[in-house]
Formats: structure tokens, C-alpha cells, sequence
């Protein structure tokens, strides 16, 4: 059993997005979509989803970035690198999209330098409730390539069409992301769990307001 949380579990009360050596609030424009905080260029899904799991960005913002938004905006930009395609690989599109760490990912960003063709699903999987009326990648990677990606522990890490490379294996932390955010997407169960702790409110952490 979990021992009980204490005034140890209690958040700084104050964090900054950045550190000396990697800065995190970065506001820049990509592909005409303002990201105002994020890894690397802003538009990696890793960061975004999984630090969103538990806590609810929707109303959330400080001084660097109203926090849904900025998810939304990455998302958005991810789906819309997918449509661009400028190195033009096979199975990109409206309904097949996503780029974060995971095997094979090339650099896992939505930047021609590090898009080698490989998609990861849970990073579209995890935008569900970010993007509530975006659920066309769920059915297309179900029901149009459920028989390439679908198995016995769901949907696996990632695939490339243009290779033929669908993965076999598992990752259990990405399976985590896609289920939470999918329960997310339909009760926001997590979501309402993880905010109901009061060292979770906004008021505790000193940053978010």
C-alpha cells in the first residue's frame, strides 16, 4: 500500500520552465502555430502529454503560457507537419500523424531533419483530449491498419509506412500514456482523481494560476 502523502510531497512553490543549460519557455512560430513553451522546438509530443496525465491543463496558465492552449498548438503543429509532408513518406496525413521519442523515430520531431518516416502512435493517441473532435487517427490506425498494428497489448510504439516497419514490441510507458488519455478523452477521470489532491491545486504549486 502507498504511504499517505505528506507536507514532504509538497510542490516547490516556485518552477520555472527552464533550467541553465535547456531553456523551456521558448515562444516561437511554427508552421504559422504559436508554441510558447516546449522541448527542443517546441513541438515534440514526449514533454507535452505525459506531464499532462494527471494534471489538468484545461483553464491552467502563468505568465509563459496558457498551458491547453499551448498543447492544443503543438498538436496542431504535429498534425499539420503531417499534412505538409515535406519529404513526402508514405502513410502521412489528416488521420496518420505523431512524432515523439520512441524506437525508430528518427529524432522524434516534426522537423525534416529528424522525420525519417516513422510515426509514433500513442503521441496522436495521447492528443484525444486535447483535441476532442480529432479521433480520425484512433479509427484510422484501428480500423484501416488494425491488422499491421493492432495486437494481444493494443496498439505497439510505432511504424513506417515507407519502410514496410510496423513494431512488434510493447512500451509499457507509452501504453500508459494512450490509455490515460483516452479515459481522459471520455470521462477525464485522471484528470478529475490527480486535481481533487489539494497539493495538486494550482495554488499550491505558486506558479500555475
Amino acid at each position: 500500500m502507498g504511504r499517505p502523502v505528506g507536507d514532504r510531497d509538497q510542490i516547490p512553490p516556485r518552477l520555472e520552465p527552464h533550467d541553465r543549460r535547456r531553456p523551456f519557455h521558448q515562444r516561437q512560430q511554427l508552421l504559422r502555430l504559436q508554441a510558447e513553451v516546449g522541448e527542443g522546438n517546441g513541438a515534440e509530443a514526449f514533454f507535452t502529454q505525459f506531464s499532462f496525465l494527471g494534471f489538468d491543463p484545461r483553464g491552467k496558465r502563468d505568465k509563459y503560457a496558457n498551458y491547453f492552449t499551448n498543447n492544443r498548438n503543438i498538436m496542431l503543429i504535429q498534425r499539420a507537419y503531417a499534412l505538409e509532408n515535406p519529404r513526402k513518406w508514405s502513410g502521412y496525413g489528416d488521420d496518420a500523424w505523431g512524432f515523439s521519442a520512441g524506437v525508430n523515430n528518427g529524432g522524434g520531431r516534426p522537423l525534416q531533419r529528424d522525420d525519417n518516416g516513422t510515426l509514433e502512435v500513442h503521441a496522436a493517441l495521447g492528443a484525444m483530449p486535447i483535441r476532442r473532435r480529432d479521433r480520425c487517427a484512433l479509427r484510422h490506425y484501428y480500423r484501416d491498419l488494425g491488422p499491421r498494428l493492432w495486437g494481444v497489448y493494443g496498439f505497439p510504439d510505432s511504424f513506417n509506412e515507407s519502410q514496410g516497419w510496423y513494431e512488434e514490441a510493447y512500451m509499457a510507458l507509452d501504453q500508459a500514456q494512450t490509455v490515460a488519455m483516452i479515459e481522459n478523452y471520455r470521462t477525464g477521470l485522471l484528470w478529475k482523481l490527480f486535481m481533487s489532491n489539494p497539493k495538486s491545486s494550482p495554488r499550491s504549486t505558486g506558479s500555475v494560476l
